[in-house]
């Protein structure tokens, strides 16, 4: 039987046969199609599409930022950032932050008194700043009226004016007077002028006067050569008050009373010495 043929309509659009080689990769019809519209594939998707392949580049959809929707994070994965922040925190808060107000302020605390102070007996007595010997000594001088003042002086192994004496008070334990000789032959107590800051610490007869008595509390800050003291007027002691060097007005010569947190040194190195 021979082949039949079927009338075709006029108007009706002609699905020539096409050769995949004739595409282009950027999704055109092939060029024997001349400028007929694409053919409406019975087989596309219902959803409007060609069926062509839409490439690589549009294989995967790019993340919606604008649409709010995040990937949740899981605690078991979040935990290690969290214990690392947290230990980071706490190194930096030992390091700059984490001292108590005491070593900030100066002010003498009760939990630094475990260090027993220096027994009883001679030492030489050497202001120490910056945890470094200063190369200076208390020692005993007279001031500008010719008044035997507690000061300090350039270390010198045979002065016999930087022995200083820390005499125990029977009545008070770790309470002490301060005594040295005088160049007028007498052995002495340093007593504060007065209560009030900057206060001048000159030598006197002792006797039981509040203002010539002393306790030594330990810095926590130990140097090589031994452990740094504060030394405190028990007198006003209890209002954070200290003995330091006064470094604007004398350029560090005189010692004075003055806030703890404001004496001007690191605190005190007492060395055993030989009576003079």
């Amino acid at each position: 039987m021979g082949a039949q043929t079927r009338p075709m309509p006029m108007n009706a659009p002609v699905r020539p046969a096409v050769d995949e080689g004739d595409r282009l990769i950027v999704q055109r019809p092939a060029l024997n199609m001349g400028s007929q519209a694409p053919w409406n594939d019975a087989a596309a998707p219902a959803g409007g599409t060609t069926g062509r392949s839409a490439g690589p580049r549009h294989a995967r959809k790019a993340p919606n930022r604008a649409s709010g929707h995040r990937r949740p994070v899981s605690l078991l994965v979040a935990a290690p950032a969290f214990i690392t922040i947290a230990v980071v925190a706490s190194t930096l808060l030992g390091a700059f932050g984490g001292e108590s107000q005491h070593r900030k302020s100066g002010t003498p605390s009760s939990a630094s008194t475990k260090v027993p102070p220096p027994q009883p007996g001679w030492y030489t007595v050497m202001p120490m700043a910056d945890r470094r010997p200063s190369g200076k000594c208390l020692s005993i001088m007279a001031d500008d009226r010719l008044k035997p003042q507690l000061a300090q002086d350039p270390c010198a192994a045979d002065d016999r004016y930087q022995r200083i004496r820390l005499a125990a008070v029977p009545e008070a334990p770790q309470v002490f007077q301060i005594k040295a000789w005088t160049t007028q032959g007498r052995l002495w107590c340093a007593a504060l002028d007065t209560r009030a800051e900057r206060a001048a610490l000159h030598m006197r007869d002792c006797g039981p006067d509040p203002l010539q008595r002393f306790s030594l509390e330990p810095t926590g800050k130990p140097v090589q050569a031994g452990q740094l003291f504060r030394l405190l007027p028990e007198a006003t002691r209890k209002s954070g008050m200290c003995v330091g060097v006064d470094i604007g007005a004398t350029g560090g010569v005189q010692t004075i009373h003055t806030a703890c947190g404001r004496t001007g040194i690191e605190g005190y190195l007492f060395t055993p010495a030989p009576e003079p």
